[in-house]
């Protein structure tokens, strides 16, 4: 499977930090009002997801999303249902066969949806073959 750099153009779901960026983020959001607090997360051993939450009374037609902004974490946005990637990347097949990627993956690793695909790119590389999968379950509150 291949995936590729591309114009960062996706709009962001979701904040992902690791190593040591998670302290650093936990400490920022600490800093942020009870809103963002409050948004839905996941953790893993060495790494976060801070998830988009809407913005209360927002209308059911256009709902609007809020996500603070926290240095040093990388953007996501939802490839397709359960499926993240970081902004900027894309799968380097045509999108009638990203299902079928997505089946492969799920078979071979033995995990299901939602799941954060984080591809490993060499310097200057535009094209990874290799990635790191984090299985995604929010944090209880």
């Amino acid at each position: 499977m291949h995936w590729q750099r591309t114009a960062p153009v996706q709009p962001v779901g979701a904040l992902f930090a690791e190593g040591e960026a998670v302290a650093d983020a936990a400490a920022m959001l600490a800093r942020k009002s009870a809103l963002f607090r409050s948004l839905p997360m996941a953790r893993g051993e060495d790494w976060m997801i801070l998830f988009a939450g809407r913005v209360p009374g927002a209308g059911a037609d256009d709902p609007a999303t809020i996500l603070p902004s926290l240095p040093g974490t990388r953007p996501l946005y939802t490839d397709a249902e359960g499926w993240w990637l970081p902004v900027g990347v894309e799968w380097q097949v045509p999108a009638q066969a990203r299902g079928d990627m997505r089946q492969a993956l799920v078979a071979a690793h033995g995990v299901a949806p939602p799941l954060l695909i984080l591809p490993i790119f060499a310097e200057g590389a535009d094209t990874a073959r290799t990635i790191h999968l984090y299985p995604i379950r929010l944090a209880a509150a």
